[in-house]
């Protein structure tokens, strides 16, 4: 008998922290809605030419950053294959 109630015991502290661990969670996850409520509420009141205007400066930064990148690895491959062919001309490749 007393192992029965040992178990149920330790079943139901299992239980209470479990529901413990649940209303934590929901408690972050309340904080985390209320915050992105208040964020979407702040874009309702922004201008659509600013938001417009906002997504195409982001829009030429990436593709400046597209580019750049495009370049940076033709500048490494190119660097590469110079250092390369130095190395075999000498020798020490």
């Amino acid at each position: 008998m007393d192992a029965i109630v040992t178990k149920i015991q330790n079943y139901t502290r299992g239980r209470e922290r479990a529901v413990l661990k649940l209303e934590e969670d929901l408690g972050i996850l309340t904080e985390q809605e209320q915050d992105l409520r208040k964020r979407i509420e702040g874009l309702k009141h922004v201008p659509l030419p600013a938001a417009e205007y906002f997504a195409s400066l982001v829009d030429r930064g990436e593709r400046r950053s597209a580019l750049r990148d495009y370049a940076l690895f033709t500048f490494g491959v190119l660097v590469s294959a110079g250092v390369t062919i130095i190395l075999k001309k000498f020798g020490l490749a």
